[in-house]
């Protein structure tokens, strides 16, 4: 079985969530993932050891400073940003990763995924959804996407790492950012998605299928990778109980030496902390 490379960017408090995502991705990937995780120094690396003693594999630890990200917009902390870092941290002789939001779980099989062919591009996603097609004209006139071309989701990204190498793009994005803070909404996925409106090929919704409350859409979809973006598994698994996705998650974590209390510890605190640091940071 091929080795393929997959990597989680994690910082303080999304631990409990990278650790459900990584057991899923062994668990039903049906591939040989490598896993690599970006991190800063306030993580806590004793709860990604757990996966690690438990699956019998070691991870790859980048531990990354924030300062390259100071300006931007943030929602609680920089990590989103951190897989902008992916092409220059990554060995060389890495030329395709899978990058993996924390709040993903892996379903089923990713090896076609990975067969992609990306040579001429520089990522794989899938495009974002919005109930409102007013939603997706006003982002790409604000971002000068033209109207034919389509938006991606960041949360789940193919990269092919030559081409970001070659094209400097992690730095262009970067770049943009900074020059554009006032239309940056979506942190880097606007950035990526303005910079590289030409560069991206689209895949099936199944790799990044987005949880929300119409889970009747779920009957027309097997999902390869179940994404609980805006809403974490405890808050979202409050407002729908019995949602089988959180059942999972909660699965997941009961494989792992962590405590009954830390695993249904309410994540909506650390939300609500997460928002109000947001706030002071950038009003302060």
């Amino acid at each position: 079985m091929k080795t393929c490379h997959v990597c989680y960017c994690v910082d303080e408090g999304f631990e409990k969530y990278v650790i459900a995502s990584m057991i899923s991705l062994i668990l039903n990937s049906k591939i040989k993932p490598k896993i690599h995780i970006i991190h800063n120094k306030l993580t806590d690396k004793k709860k990604l050891r757990f996966v690690e003693k438990r699956f019998k594999t070691r991870f790859k630890y980048y531990i990354v400073n924030d300062s390259k990200f100071y300006g931007l917009p943030v929602l609680g902390g920089y990590s989103v940003y951190y897989r902008l870092l992916i092409p220059e941290l990554l060995s060389k002789k890495i030329k395709k990763v899978l990058y993996l939001d924390c709040d993903t779980l892996v379903e089923n099989d990713l090896s076609k995924l990975f067969s992609i062919d990306l040579s001429k591009k520089a990522l794989a996603a899938a495009e974002n959804i919005t109930k409102l097609k007013t939603d997706t004209k006003t982002l790409k006139k604000r971002l000068k996407i033209p109207i034919n071309k389509g938006y991606f989701n960041s949360g789940v990204m193919l990269l092919n790492l030559d081409y970001f190498r070659k094209h400097d793009s992690s730095n262009k994005v970067i770049s943009f950012m900074k020059k554009n803070v006032k239309k940056i909404i979506m942190h880097d996925q606007d950035g990526l998605n303005a910079v590289l409106k030409n560069d991206w090929i689209k895949i099936p919704t199944s790799y990044n299928y987005i949880l929300n409350f119409n889970l009747s859409s779920l009957k027309n979809i097997n999902p390869h990778i179940v994404h609980f973006a805006g809403l974490k598994p405890q808050m979202f698994n409050i407002l729908n109980p019995g949602n089988i996705y959180c059942k999972k998650y909660y699965k997941y974590l009961s494989m792992t030496p962590l405590p009954k209390e830390e695993i249904e510890k309410k994540d909506t605190i650390n939300y609500m902390k997460r928002l109000y640091d947001a706030f002071l940071r950038r009003f302060h």
